[in-house]
């Protein structure tokens, strides 16, 4: 019964659980080339809740990106991050993205419904689970 009891014990410590985080996000890989020091007008959705922002990646060379809220612009990967808290997001979601440039023409208009995948840093019988999408509007 002992050496029982030593083996569930090693097996239950190999199955720990770590403190990993993750962040929920869609990531939207644009089809356009980010230029630095221009001012873009985004607005990004996820089922009729929006987040707007006025972005330009400026500054240092080696700063690629600009964040405002919960949203991020990445010049060098020509791509948005918008983060999208801690909320369940299985299932079906309207997701869409409109972008302008400075002089005020869209250089993005897209939406459509997506699936979130589940990701889940610590493995599967351990929180949290987190929720993202790649899309190329």
């Amino acid at each position: 019964m002992k050496g029982w009891l030593v083996l569930l014990a090693a097996f239950l410590a190999g199955c720990a659980c770590t403190a990993a985080g993750c962040a929920s996000a869609v990531a939207f890989h644009v089809a356009f080339d980010i230029r630095r020091e221009v001012d873009y007008e985004v607005e990004a959705c996820v089922d009729g809740l929006c987040v707007e922002a006025v972005m330009n990646v400026d500054g240092p060379a080696a700063q690629t990106g600009d964040s405002v809220g919960a949203l991020t612009l990445w010049e060098d990967t020509d791509r948005l991050d918008l983060d999208l808290g801690d909320r369940d997001f299985s299932g079906s979601h309207e997701v869409a993205l409109t972008i302008r440039d400075s002089s005020g023409a869209e250089v993005v208009s897209w939406s459509e419904t997506v699936e979130m995948q589940p990701f889940q840093p610590n493995g599967p019988w351990c929180g949290p689970t987190c929720w993202a999408a790649e899309i190329r509007p």
